[in-house]
């Protein structure tokens, strides 16, 4: 199965992907925000990255833009629901147009999360 990485600042929501996920057979690594997420992302190489948008320390749109650099390949799932002054429409559509093969808005079901995990890892 594959190794994904999972970024939100939100514990409940890193703790649903993880156990969504590895219910599934994944290995899951999480962070709790974006600078964390960077670093694990360079560290080692994923299957998938998983990331919200509105993250603190780097936010997700600039996750993304480093994972397209970093693994050009690597699927990535964005998830957004939304923010103060971002309808989650408007920070999934900049995610798509910086390289994320599919955006999600929150909350996602089990289902349609894995629905999408695994059409993009050809599973």
């Amino acid at each position: 199965m594959a190794l994904i990485l999972a970024i939100d600042d939100d514990d409940l929501v890193r703790l649903l992907l993880r156990d969504i996920l590895g219910g599934a057979g994944h290995t899951v690594r999480t962070a709790s925000d974006g600078r964390r997420g960077l670093h694990l992302l360079a560290a080692k190489p994923f299957d998938l990255l998983i990331t919200d948008v509105l993250l603190p320390g780097c936010d997700g749109l600039e996750i993304i833009q480093q994972a397209r650099r970093l693994r050009p390949e690597m699927p990535i799932i964005a998830m957004s629901g939304g923010g103060q002054w971002l309808t989650p429409g408007k920070c999934l559509g900049l995610s798509a147009r910086l390289g994320a093969n599919r955006t999600l808005t929150k909350p996602v079901s089990p289902e349609r999360l894995l629905d999408e995990v695994h059409a993009l890892l050809g599973a």
